[in-house]
């Protein structure tokens, strides 16, 4: 698993970046549909380039409310962290619909990663974070860990109900699933 490094954004500035790969649920019933995206014939070269620009992406210094799910239907936990290059706000999970359900972003999303050469930009980062890694005699825990533990346990609970209670649109690409 790589490392992610932590950007060095205000709240200000992240509220600025422009948002993509934020799905459906009960909810945002405002947002799209993951299966409206699907791309079968997507170039898989494309494809994989955008799958490894996700990947390379930063942190945002601000924690989202629980975890995502997928849906189309998979198995498991799509993560809790929203993500950036600098420009746009992704959640942690994008990738996974790139990846695993050919899910093709927006046109304005795919010219700046082209523009870019599907490469990552360098980002400031927050101390004591640098890209190669913790420098672990500055670090310093997010909560103390009495909260960490309640806030753990909260948000277990909240998204076991969340996730069990939700019944997403029943039109689903089956082709696409993995």
């Amino acid at each position: 698993m790589m490392l992610r490094c932590t950007a060095d954004l205000s709240d200000e500035a992240v509220r600025q970046l422009t948002r993509v790969g934020f799905w459906w649920s009960e909810q945002t019933p405002d947002l799209p549909h993951p299966r409206d995206y699907v791309d079968l014939k997507w170039n898989p070269t494309e494809r994989q380039g955008v799958v490894h620009y996700l990947e390379s992406a930063y942190h945002t210094p601000f924690v989202s409310c629980g975890w995502s799910w997928c849906r189309f239907g998979c198995q498991g936990w799509n993560g809790t962290r929203n993500l950036t290059d600098g420009t746009y706000l992704f959640p942690e999970g994008f990738v996974h619909y790139v990846r695993d359900h050919f899910v093709r972003p927006d046109e304005p999303f795919l010219d700046h990663v082209r523009a870019l050469n599907l490469r990552m930009p360098e980002l400031q980062l927050l101390p004591p974070y640098t890209r190669e890694g913790v420098n672990h005699s500055k670090r310093v825990a997010p909560f103390e860990p009495a909260m960490q533990t309640r806030l753990s346990t909260w948000f277990r609970r909240f998204t076991n109900r969340s996730y069990q209670a939700v019944n997403p649109p029943a039109r689903r690409p089956t082709s696409a699933c993995s």
